[in-house]
Protein backbone atom coordinates (compact mmCIF):
# COMPACT_ATOMS: atom_id res chain seq x y z
CA UNK A 1 0.00 0.00 0.00
CA UNK A 2 1.48 3.27 -0.99
CA UNK A 3 -0.50 5.21 1.68
CA UNK A 4 1.17 5.82 4.57
CA UNK A 5 0.11 9.29 6.45
CA UNK A 6 -0.26 9.02 10.03
CA UNK A 7 -1.62 12.27 10.77
CA UNK A 8 -4.74 11.97 8.63
CA UNK A 9 -5.64 8.45 9.50
CA UNK A 10 -5.37 9.94 12.95
CA UNK A 11 -7.64 12.69 11.90
CA UNK A 12 -10.08 10.66 10.15
CA UNK A 13 -10.33 8.89 13.86
CA UNK A 14 -10.83 11.88 15.66
CA UNK A 15 -13.77 13.35 12.92
CA UNK A 16 -15.09 9.12 13.63
CA UNK A 17 -14.80 8.95 17.29
CA UNK A 18 -16.01 12.39 17.89
CA UNK A 19 -19.45 11.89 15.68
CA UNK A 20 -19.69 8.64 17.72
CA UNK A 21 -19.48 10.15 21.01
CA UNK A 22 -22.39 12.52 19.41
CA UNK A 23 -24.66 9.34 19.07
CA UNK A 24 -23.72 7.73 22.21
CA UNK A 25 -24.26 11.43 24.19
CA UNK A 26 -27.72 11.60 22.22
CA UNK A 27 -26.68 14.88 20.25
CA UNK A 28 -27.16 12.52 16.40
CA UNK A 29 -28.82 9.86 15.70
CA UNK A 30 -27.76 8.24 12.13
CA UNK A 31 -24.78 6.43 12.08
CA UNK A 32 -25.36 6.53 8.21
CA UNK A 33 -23.83 10.04 7.97
CA UNK A 34 -20.75 9.09 9.95
CA UNK A 35 -20.25 7.02 6.98
CA UNK A 36 -20.78 9.56 4.51
CA UNK A 37 -18.20 11.77 6.26
CA UNK A 38 -15.63 8.91 6.42
CA UNK A 39 -16.10 8.71 3.00
CA UNK A 40 -15.91 12.52 1.73
CA UNK A 41 -12.57 13.02 4.29
CA UNK A 42 -11.34 9.51 2.90
CA UNK A 43 -11.81 10.26 -1.16
CA UNK A 44 -10.67 14.34 -0.21
CA UNK A 45 -7.37 13.13 1.57
CA UNK A 46 -7.12 10.06 -1.21
CA UNK A 47 -7.20 7.25 2.01
CA UNK A 48 -7.68 4.22 -0.14
CA UNK A 49 -10.35 1.68 0.97
CA UNK A 50 -7.93 -1.02 1.99
CA UNK A 51 -6.59 1.38 4.44
CA UNK A 52 -10.20 1.81 5.66
CA UNK A 53 -10.53 -1.79 6.15
CA UNK A 54 -6.98 -2.25 7.67
CA UNK A 55 -9.02 0.27 10.22
CA UNK A 56 -12.31 -2.31 10.51
CA UNK A 57 -9.49 -4.43 11.30
CA UNK A 58 -7.94 -3.02 14.39
CA UNK A 59 -11.55 -1.77 15.47
CA UNK A 60 -13.11 -5.15 15.07
CA UNK A 61 -10.73 -6.90 17.09
CA UNK A 62 -10.88 -4.42 20.11
CA UNK A 63 -14.73 -4.62 20.25
CA UNK A 64 -15.10 -1.18 19.13
CA UNK A 65 -18.23 -2.17 16.36
CA UNK A 66 -19.23 0.89 15.77
CA UNK A 67 -16.07 2.13 14.47
CA UNK A 68 -15.59 -0.85 12.39
CA UNK A 69 -19.00 -0.62 10.44
CA UNK A 70 -18.09 2.92 9.68
CA UNK A 71 -14.84 1.91 8.40
CA UNK A 72 -15.85 -1.23 6.49
CA UNK A 73 -19.08 0.46 5.21
CA UNK A 74 -17.07 3.51 4.37
CA UNK A 75 -14.89 1.25 2.07
CA UNK A 76 -17.95 -0.43 0.51
CA UNK A 77 -18.85 2.88 -0.50
CA UNK A 78 -15.48 3.76 -2.37
CA UNK A 79 -14.44 0.29 -3.54
CA UNK A 80 -15.19 -2.01 -6.65
CA UNK A 81 -14.98 -5.34 -7.56
CA UNK A 82 -13.50 -7.87 -4.57
CA UNK A 83 -12.65 -5.62 -1.68
CA UNK A 84 -15.92 -3.75 -2.31
CA UNK A 85 -17.73 -7.29 -1.28
CA UNK A 86 -15.20 -8.12 1.42
CA UNK A 87 -16.09 -4.53 2.82
CA UNK A 88 -19.55 -4.65 2.83
CA UNK A 89 -18.89 -8.60 4.08
CA UNK A 90 -16.63 -6.96 6.67
CA UNK A 91 -20.03 -4.01 7.56
CA UNK A 92 -22.18 -7.46 7.93
CA UNK A 93 -19.87 -9.00 10.64
CA UNK A 94 -19.81 -4.97 12.30
CA UNK A 95 -23.63 -4.74 12.44
CA UNK A 96 -24.17 -8.25 12.99
CA UNK A 97 -21.87 -7.73 16.46
CA UNK A 98 -23.66 -4.48 17.04
CA UNK A 99 -27.13 -6.77 17.50
CA UNK A 100 -28.25 -5.17 13.92
CA UNK A 101 -29.23 -7.83 12.27
CA UNK A 102 -31.48 -6.19 9.61
CA UNK A 103 -28.41 -4.28 8.47
CA UNK A 104 -26.30 -7.01 8.48
CA UNK A 105 -28.64 -8.98 6.08
CA UNK A 106 -28.57 -6.14 3.99
CA UNK A 107 -24.80 -5.64 3.99
CA UNK A 108 -24.65 -9.36 3.18
CA UNK A 109 -26.42 -9.40 0.80
CA UNK A 110 -24.61 -5.95 -0.71
CA UNK A 111 -21.38 -8.37 -0.36
CA UNK A 112 -23.07 -11.44 -2.72
CA UNK A 113 -24.30 -8.75 -5.16
CA UNK A 114 -20.48 -8.08 -5.55
CA UNK A 115 -19.17 -11.44 -5.59
CA UNK A 116 -21.71 -13.91 -5.48
CA UNK A 117 -18.69 -16.84 -5.06
CA UNK A 118 -17.73 -15.48 -2.09
CA UNK A 119 -17.80 -18.20 0.50
CA UNK A 120 -16.92 -16.36 3.97
CA UNK A 121 -20.37 -13.60 2.87
CA UNK A 122 -22.57 -17.11 2.15
CA UNK A 123 -21.31 -18.69 5.21
CA UNK A 124 -21.95 -15.69 7.77
CA UNK A 125 -25.34 -14.64 5.82
CA UNK A 126 -26.13 -18.25 6.76
CA UNK A 127 -25.33 -17.98 9.88
CA UNK A 128 -27.42 -14.73 10.56
CA UNK A 129 -30.33 -16.32 8.33
CA UNK A 130 -30.60 -19.37 10.73
CA UNK A 131 -30.12 -17.09 13.74
CA UNK A 132 -33.05 -15.06 13.32
CA UNK A 133 -35.20 -17.77 12.10
CA UNK A 134 -35.67 -17.37 8.19
CA UNK A 135 -34.08 -20.52 6.82
CA UNK A 136 -36.22 -23.08 9.03
CA UNK A 137 -38.74 -25.20 7.79
CA UNK A 138 -37.44 -25.55 4.46
CA UNK A 139 -36.67 -29.86 6.02
CA UNK A 140 -33.24 -29.28 4.27
CA UNK A 141 -30.03 -28.25 5.85
CA UNK A 142 -28.81 -24.98 3.75
CA UNK A 143 -26.11 -26.14 1.43
CA UNK A 144 -23.37 -23.61 -0.51
CA UNK A 145 -22.11 -24.74 -3.53
CA UNK A 146 -18.97 -22.90 -5.25
CA UNK A 147 -16.97 -23.14 -8.56
CA UNK A 148 -13.75 -24.42 -6.47
CA UNK A 149 -11.14 -21.44 -7.72
CA UNK A 150 -8.42 -24.50 -8.67
CA UNK A 151 -10.43 -26.88 -10.86
CA UNK A 152 -11.14 -29.51 -8.46
CA UNK A 153 -15.06 -29.60 -9.34
CA UNK A 154 -17.53 -28.37 -6.78
CA UNK A 155 -16.59 -27.18 -3.59
CA UNK A 156 -19.16 -27.28 -0.47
Amino acid sequence: MDFDSKETIKKLALNVFTRLRSIENGEESNLQSVVYEAIDFSVKKSIPAEVLLEGFNIYLSNNIFSAAYIYADAAAGMATGKIKSIAHCNAGVSSYRMGLTDEAEKQYELALASDPSDAMTHSNHGILLEEIGQNEGTGEPVRLWVQCPHNFGDCV
